[in-house]
């Protein structure tokens, strides 16, 4: 273990730390007047993120492979918990309460997607991905999504898409397995509208698609996001003094919205930062991979990325109001402890790769 430790990413774990930082500054900005436990949470789950990734890096990531049919099952049976026995929050299903304690299953789940994933796809004899290994990833993520728009959670259930891509692309997808793919994503789509989508994703969609949201309803949020950014000029207005964060015309400012809270109080610069932090932590995961000994190390790096690129992308589309609002949060930095402890737990498992990437053959 002391040899591995000589190996590990200096860079990564600034990185993280540095985010953690900007995050927990934020979330202490937006909820000190009204809701201050929020930060005290926040912070706690950090502790336990921080040890758990610890945890997870000081393990063989061969061993957490072998162990991930288990937990991967596991994860499944705790996501039809909230839908059967749980509360609605934000009208949807995703929460199971323990006393005073509240997670969500689906968070994860998609650590359990990837261990799994990255396990089947490095033990398959084709190095490639056809038919077969396509039917496979499909089922994979199908099942956790599946459960997971049952708990009418559309937002969470959209992140496992770019695992599915990114990985696809990188195991080499056929030609006519991609053909195969865009084919049951079109038929897909009409039940996705009719069926799953209820009538405010239909109406933030197509409000979007039309330039024509309606600024008291559909377009409230991305206008008062905008409205956020801009104010926020060059060099912010500085902390606790942003009047759209503090003042809640930007709802969810500390979960979803909370890169307007950070443009409106710190400015272009501190954008600039925090987007330079977010891409080495991109690069640094992607260099994992790259440097990766083996087949499982180099898709768990890879699986890891897809999720973190794609609710980054997603999130930053919402504040920008380049995409639908979805909910989706900020891995690190918005405000939600179960996306936290997994956000870090996924890290250490990108870390345990590039710990390891001289002594696995």
């Amino acid at each position: 273990m002391k040899r591995n430790l000589i190996h590990m990413d200096g860079p990564l774990v600034t990185v993280t730390l540095a985010l953690l930082v900007v995050g927990l500054g934020m979330i202490y900005s937006t909820t000190a007047a009204d809701q201050p436990e929020l930060f005290r949470r926040q912070a706690i789950a950090c502790g336990i993120g921080l040890l758990g990734m610890v945890l997870t890096l000081s393990i063989d990531y061969h061993l957490l492979a072998k162990w991930s049919p288990l937990f991967y099952l596991l994860c499944l049976a705790l996501l039809l918990v909230p839908r059967l026995f749980g509360q609605s929050v934000h009208a949807t299903y995703g929460w199971i309460q323990l006393g005073s304690i509240r997670f969500q299953p689906a968070e994860l789940s998609k650590m359990a997607a990837i261990l799994l994933l990255a396990y089947s796809l490095a033990n398959l004899e084709r190095d490639r991905v056809g038919l077969r290994e396509l039917i496979l990833i499909g089922a994979l993520l199908g099942l956790p999504t599946a459960a997971i728009l049952l708990q009418a959670d559309v937002g969470t259930a959209t992140t496992f898409l770019p695992l599915l891509l990114i990985v696809g692309f990188v195991g080499g997808l056929e030609r006519r397995a991609l053909v195969v793919l865009i084919l049951v994503f079109l038929m897909l789509l009409p039940v996705i509208w009719f069926g799953v989508f209820k009538d405010y994703h239909r109406e933030r969609v197509t409000m979007m698609m039309s330039g024509h949201a309606d600024p008291l309803r559909s377009g409230y949020q991305p206008r008062q996001s905008l409205i956020a950014i801009g104010s926020g000029g060059l060099t912010g207005k500085g902390w606790f003094t942003g009047s759209q964060s503090q003042l809640k015309f930007v709802p969810e400012q500390h979960t979803d919205f909370i890169v307007s809270a950070l443009a409106e109080e710190g400015g272009f610069l501190a954008v600039a930062v925090f987007l330079s932090l977010y891409a080495a932590l991109l690069l640094r995961i992607l260099l994992a991979a790259a440097s990766a000994r083996d087949r499982l190390g180099r898709f768990l790096a890879v699986g890891v990325f897809a999720i973190l690129f794609g609710q980054f992308v997603v999130n930053l589309g919402m504040v920008l109001d380049l995409t639908p609002v979805v909910g989706i949060p900020l891995p690190l930095i918005s405000y939600g402890g179960s996306s936290l402890v997994s956000t870090l737990l996924s890290l250490g498992l990108v870390q345990n790769v590039r710990m390891r990437r001289f002594v696995n053959g």
